[in-house]
């Protein structure tokens, strides 16, 4: 809070100027949030306010009020972060409920051995786990909103299959 004052002072003393904001994880939700109210001053700034945000989570609603922000946000397909929210977490625990209470029925060991791979989940667990994850209606909480992703645009990387992360094949010639 005592680095916000020297900031917008800055900016104001250099017409023109660009602030640009970034973060990863957590601290991308807070840099969405950042440039969304600062987005509000852009004006009276006289400066241009940017956002890359890397892997945000939902911290933010309604995306009416988040209009005319500037927020690049970049996703990996196989990240949890930019979809977390309370009512994934409610059917997060809907859903390992229904597994307890199925895995109760199997034994230690066939419980350890579908955890770790070594089998397939049992079909009454398949089925239980999924129910509770899309049959089951959570009821609303009064007051909470449904947070998004304020951005402007989103940039999703996805591994291509059978490629590796630098991009070479590995192989020769």
């Amino acid at each position: 809070a005592a680095a916000g004052g020297d900031v917008l002072r800055a900016l104001g003393a250099r017409p023109g100027a660009e602030l640009v904001i970034t973060g990863h994880s957590l601290g991308a939700g807070v840099a969405c949030l950042l440039a969304v109210l600062l987005a509000k001053e852009e004006e009276a700034l006289a400066a241009r306010v940017r956002c890359f945000a890397f892997a945000p989570p939902p911290v933010f609603a309604p995306l009416s009020a988040a209009r005319g922000v500037e927020v690049r946000a970049f996703l990996h397909g196989e990240d949890c972060v930019p979809f977390l929210s309370v009512d994934a977490g409610r059917r997060l625990l809907a859903s390992l409920r229904a597994a307890g209470t199925i895995a109760d029925a199997h034994s230690a060991l066939a419980v350890s051995r579908m955890v770790f791979g070594r089998c397939a989940p049992s079909a009454d667990l398949v089925a239980a786990v999924s129910r509770a994850a899309r049959g089951v209606e959570l009821p609303r909480v009064e007051r909470a909103p449904r947070l998004l992703i304020p951005a402007s645009s989103v940039v999703w990387v996805r591994q291509a299959c059978g490629k590796s992360a630098g991009g070479g094949g590995g192989g020769s010639g």
